[in-house]
């Protein structure tokens, strides 16, 4: 486990990824948050069936693999995450943890 972050792990969110095929997974602890945060306030309409676009960040532990990389998909509480991106983060020239970039797969927006 990366020392950069110690025990913080333990308090992670429990992850499921998925190979491209679907036919491996396996669990793991990890961080999902929203990326570029927008008043809500301010929400615009959408029209019914337009899926929505946000992206999301996933800070994962140093030593996770995600099968096949970016063909793979996390899922989190029903909710299924297509990878866009996997990036190392170095602390020195030590991987301290690893964070992808996903967006959010099959869910559809009603008309507000």
């Amino acid at each position: 486990m990366g020392k950069v972050f110690g025990d913080i792990w333990c308090f992670g969110q429990t992850l499921t990824v998925f190979s491209d095929d679907g036919t491996n997974s396996r669990k793991f602890l990890g961080f999902i948050e929203p990326l570029g945060l927008k008043d809500t306030v301010a929400a615009v309409r959408k029209k019914p069936g337009i899926v929505r676009k946000e992206k999301y960040r996933l800070i994962a532990e140093p030593d996770e693999d995600f099968f096949g990389g970016c063909a793979s998909c996390v899922g989190i509480d029903g909710h299924r995450f297509e990878i866009l991106g996997i990036k190392k983060i170095y602390y020195g020239d030590k991987v301290s943890h690893r964070e992808c970039v996903l967006i959010k797969t099959g869910e559809v927006t009603k008309d507000a």
